[in-house]
Protein backbone atom coordinates (compact mmCIF):
# COMPACT_ATOMS: atom_id res chain seq x y z
CA UNK A 1 0.00 0.00 0.00
CA UNK A 2 2.77 2.07 0.42
CA UNK A 3 4.07 1.81 -3.15
CA UNK A 4 1.29 3.60 -4.35
CA UNK A 5 2.09 6.94 -2.45
CA UNK A 6 5.33 6.46 -4.97
CA UNK A 7 3.73 5.21 -8.28
CA UNK A 8 1.02 6.99 -8.60
CA UNK A 9 2.85 10.40 -8.01
CA UNK A 10 5.70 9.31 -10.54
CA UNK A 11 2.85 7.98 -12.96
CA UNK A 12 0.56 11.58 -12.80
CA UNK A 13 4.66 13.21 -13.47
CA UNK A 14 5.13 10.74 -16.06
CA UNK A 15 1.74 11.57 -17.56
CA UNK A 16 2.33 15.48 -17.50
CA UNK A 17 5.63 15.15 -19.18
CA UNK A 18 4.35 13.61 -22.02
CA UNK A 19 1.41 15.50 -22.67
CA UNK A 20 3.78 18.49 -22.24
CA UNK A 21 5.83 16.95 -24.76
CA UNK A 22 3.00 16.17 -27.36
CA UNK A 23 2.01 19.84 -27.05
CA UNK A 24 5.14 21.10 -27.56
CA UNK A 25 5.87 19.35 -30.99
CA UNK A 26 2.33 20.22 -32.55
CA UNK A 27 3.36 23.91 -31.61
CA UNK A 28 6.70 23.72 -33.33
CA UNK A 29 5.08 22.23 -36.24
CA UNK A 30 7.26 18.17 -35.61
CA UNK A 31 4.30 16.83 -37.19
CA UNK A 32 3.41 18.90 -40.26
CA UNK A 33 6.02 16.77 -43.36
CA UNK A 34 5.47 12.95 -41.97
CA UNK A 35 5.79 12.00 -45.83
CA UNK A 36 8.82 13.73 -47.46
CA UNK A 37 11.73 11.95 -44.96
CA UNK A 38 9.66 8.33 -45.94
CA UNK A 39 9.70 9.29 -49.70
CA UNK A 40 13.19 11.02 -49.51
CA UNK A 41 14.68 7.76 -48.90
CA UNK A 42 13.46 6.17 -52.14
CA UNK A 43 15.30 9.13 -54.15
CA UNK A 44 18.85 9.46 -54.79
CA UNK A 45 20.53 13.39 -53.68
CA UNK A 46 22.59 14.53 -56.88
CA UNK A 47 25.85 14.75 -55.91
CA UNK A 48 27.21 18.67 -55.09
CA UNK A 49 30.19 19.43 -57.78
CA UNK A 50 32.71 21.37 -56.00
CA UNK A 51 34.96 24.00 -57.75
CA UNK A 52 38.77 22.16 -58.64
CA UNK A 53 40.82 24.54 -56.88
CA UNK A 54 42.28 27.26 -58.70
CA UNK A 55 46.14 26.18 -58.03
CA UNK A 56 45.35 22.42 -58.94
CA UNK A 57 46.09 20.59 -55.66
CA UNK A 58 44.27 18.16 -53.80
CA UNK A 59 43.01 20.12 -50.08
CA UNK A 60 42.33 16.20 -49.19
CA UNK A 61 46.33 15.14 -50.07
CA UNK A 62 47.58 17.36 -46.84
CA UNK A 63 45.55 15.31 -44.68
CA UNK A 64 47.33 12.04 -45.79
CA UNK A 65 50.65 10.79 -44.52
CA UNK A 66 53.52 11.05 -47.39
Amino acid sequence: MELFLVLIPVTVVLVLLSLWAFVWSARNEQFDDLDRQAWSILFEEPESRSKPDTDGTDPRAEDEPR
